[in-house]
């Protein structure tokens, strides 16, 4: 259990950072749903995986690929990290 609870830790805690390297829209709310869509597309974008996320309506898929769309960038990122 706490081998499984430091990786879950490790893992929330580089979504976070992903996250805070980017610009989002205003008012745009920092959960969980944004935070787990926006790094499981980039994991499949930067790997050249095919995904589908599916979800209620809602739940923040729209948003986290315009966010990503947004910020990676290359040299013309708003945020050098990307």
């Amino acid at each position: 259990q706490g081998h499984t609870d430091k990786i879950m830790y490790t893992m929330r805690n580089e979504m976070w950072e992903y996250l805070e390297h980017m610009e989002l829209p205003p008012l745009t709310a920092k959960n969980d749903a944004l935070l787990e869509n926006i790094f499981v597309m980039m994991v499949c974008i930067l790997n050249k995986i095919p995904v589908f996320v599916i979800g209620k309506p809602g739940n923040s898929k729209s948003l986290a690929l315009r966010v990503i769309n947004a910020n990676l960038r290359g040299s013309d990122s708003p945020n050098e990290f990307w």
